[in-house]
């Protein structure tokens, strides 16, 4: 049982606050609160791991950012289209690239449509946009059919 201990101002200053705070297992938080940043995380190792020679970025922008300067920034720099989770600039055949959105679960209703979150249709105008200019663009919410994905893109 986590017990909540309230010190001053000045005792926090003069404590080592990596000895003193206790902080739970980062990946076991981020699995537990944040399912999208975890997933996104564990696909960056994949593709680190598994393609050395594959440049591809992550957004940054959905993560929880207690910054309003770092979030405003990250705003102020990027496209006005909805921000996708994974990119790979490595053209295949005839696709230019492959650009992941990820989700916590389908962003499909069980007869196939696109659910009802205003959200989700931006992002799914820009999925049809990047789609429409040759890059190989989809929702992923599951680590295997994110890895699957990687992997036929990366091998065709």
């Amino acid at each position: 049982m986590n017990k909540t201990i309230v010190i001053s101002a000045e005792e926090y200053r003069n404590m080592n606050t990596r000895a003193a705070i206790r902080v739970p297992s980062s990946q076991r938080a981020m699995k537990k609160k944040q399912p999208e940043r975890h997933l996104q995380k564990l696909l960056c190792d994949f593709i680190r791991s598994n393609y050395p020679d594959v440049y591809f970025f992550s957004d940054a922008s959905g993560m929880p950012i207690k910054s309003w300067g770092l979030r405003s920034l990250l705003k102020q720099t990027r496209s006005r289209h909805a921000a996708l989770d994974i990119v790979i600039l490595h053209p295949r055949e005839n696709l230019h690239g492959c650009i992941i959105e990820l989700k916590k679960e389908s962003p499909f209703t069980l007869k196939g449509k696109l659910k009802s979150d205003p959200h989700l249709h931006e992002q799914q105008k820009t999925i049809d946009l990047m789609n429409a200019k040759g890059y190989y663009t989809q929702f992923i919410w599951s680590l295997e059919d994110g890895k699957r994905l990687i992997q036929n893109y990366l091998s065709m």
